[in-house]
């Protein structure tokens, strides 16, 4: 368990391969951080460049550690070795403690955690922490390198010496642009700097060749679009000469298809009023047609009244005439009564004969 106040945790289960890499990680990061303060803090990062050590040379892990070790406090004046080590001591002072390495680091810190490297358990709390610590760090880092970008930029009397501008640019980490504000820098030899200079002649040398060749293939290729552009500005004037030849011939034709267009036209709208016309009649006929199929009917009926009539006038007759010839043998055979009835007879039924025709 670590000692930080995280012994108060319950003991997981063993760790994950991820969690272990991730804590093997951190936990090698805080200890190059440890001895990269301490060497800074002792001033043997201080060595110029001239003995063979670039300003890049500085590890990487000393960026963990700031300047100062409170985030909101104003700029101070890093010029000046006195102030950087005062700096540089108390953000050492104010770090956190390290937690332990599951790997059993040979540091001081390895002492008061034995027995959790032994257990072979990291509790969650203790990883919590440690991340925490982590990011604490690099927010420390970047906010501390921060600072002393825009002090180099926005000091009051800009560095006229275009060593110190390279140095400041090629400077990697906190502790190299600390030294190139110090001046300890040592600019590069005029031997160094003339082959810097061939070389950048050399690439540029380069660069011109091959921005001539470009060109000259620009301009072949620029001739032969001036070429295509002729062909086609040819093409062009001949295709407008032959609209011209063409344009009469298309004006009559337009004239030829308006007249047909409107003599169309008067024949489709005489055929309407053709067909209107035929329509009307049509209809015309058929109203006469419905008025002679009811005459039909009318006149149909009054035959079958005649019919009828004439069928009872028939049967009337049949019977009188029936009559007749009775009357007829009576009145051959001699005078007698039912003769006499007989005539009277036929004289009532002459007179009903002429009231029915009348």
């Amino acid at each position: 368990m670590s000692s930080s106040g995280a012994s108060a945790a319950p003991p997981v289960s063993p760790p994950s391969p991820r969690d272990s890499v991730l804590f093997t990680m951190c936990s090698r990061r805080r200890h190059l951080v440890r001895q990269s303060s301490a060497a800074s803090s002792t001033g043997s990062s201080a060595a110029p460049r001239g003995e063979g050590q670039p300003a890049g040379s500085t590890s990487r892990p000393s960026r963990a550690r700031g300047v100062s070790g409170e985030r909101d406090s104003p700029l101070s004046d890093l010029t000046t070795s006195q102030e950087f080590d005062r700096e540089f001591e108390g953000s050492s002072r104010a770090s956190p403690p390290r937690p332990p390495s599951p790997h059993g680091d040979t540091t001081s810190d390895t002492a008061g955690t034995g027995q959790s490297d032994s257990a072979g358990q990291v509790s969650l709390a203790s990883l919590e922490e440690l991340i925490r610590q982590e990011s604490q760090c690099r927010r420390q880092e970047n906010s501390d390198l921060a600072r002393l970008l825009s002090f180099a930029f926005t000091q009051p009397v800009p560095p006229v010496d275009r060593f110190q501008r390279r140095a400041l640019l090629d400077a990697q980490s906190v502790t190299e642009l600390t030294h190139v504000l110090r001046g300890q820098y040592s600019p590069l030899g005029s031997a160094q700097v003339i082959a810097d200079l061939r070389q950048e002649l050399g690439t540029l040398q380069t660069l011109q060749g091959d921005q001539a060749r470009r060109l000259d293939s620009l301009a072949t290729e620029n001739a032969e679009l001036q070429e295509k552009v002729k062909e086609a500005n040819l093409e062009r004037s001949l295709w407008e000469r032959e609209a011209k030849k063409a344009s009469p011939f298309l004006t009559s034709l337009r004239k030829a298809l308006a007249k047909s267009e409107a003599s169309l036209k008067l024949a489709q709208e005489n055929q309407d009023r053709k067909i209107k016309s035929a329509f009307k009649h049509s209809d015309d006929h058929a109203l006469k047609v419905t008025k002679l199929e009811e005459e039909v009917v009318t006149l149909t009926k009054a035959l079958a009244d005649r019919d009828h009539a004439y069928a009872e006038l028939h049967a009337v007759a049949t019977k009188h005439f029936e009559q007749l010839q009775e009357s007829t043998r009576l009145l051959l055979e001699g005078d007698s009564m039912p003769l006499r009835h007989a005539k009277a007879v036929i004289d009532s039924q002459r007179q009903v004969i002429l009231r029915q025709n009348g």
